[in-house]
């Protein structure tokens, strides 16, 4: 799936990217979640594809239009902490499962008081509840190894001696 930016600006200039530039692209669904983690594109963005122009939250299912439901993303990059949303809760779990996302970023929504690692927020549990069961089922092996079992081969009497 190839998609293709108009008028995209950046704050760098990086290869064929450049401050306001006319029809730039094709670029795949990584290249384009990685300019949304820069901060070079929003949710508004247009990107065309097959000859059809529409915003970057209607091709990509991360975004919530529900204020008290949407998470605000707080991500490192390069040094820099960059804030996207507001995401879905399915959105920001399908970045996690993506790879674009670890446990240890940030997240805000309506209710918080402050930003919270994702890994201690329950809503994104399920992910890494899988990976510590996992964790603690090899490291209960290593402690407590199978015993081992002796088979003992009865052998029945001969008669006919």
């Amino acid at each position: 799936m190839n998609y293709y930016l108009k008028n995209f600006k950046s704050s760098e200039t990086k290869g064929n990217l450049s401050e306001e530039t006319s029809l730039k692209g094709p670029f795949n669904q990584k290249r384009i979640l990685q300019f949304l983690f820069r901060g070079w594109v929003s949710a508004d963005t247009k990107l065309l594809k097959s000859n059809t122009w529409k915003s970057l939250s209607e091709y990509f299912d991360l975004f919530s239009e529900d204020v008290k439901s949407s998470w605000t993303l707080l991500k490192k990059y390069k040094g820099d902490f960059i804030q996207t949303g507001p995401y879905s809760q399915k959105g920001i779990q399908t970045l996690l499962k993506q790879g674009f996302l670890s446990d240890q970023d940030f997240v805000w929504r309506e209710g918080f008081s402050s930003w919270k690692r994702i890994s201690l927020c329950s809503e994104f549990h399920t992910r890494i509840e899988g990976a510590l069961e996992d964790f603690m089922d090899q490291e209960f092996s290593k402690a407590n190894p199978a015993p081992e079992v002796l088979v003992y081969k009865r052998e029945s009497p001969n008669i006919f001696e």
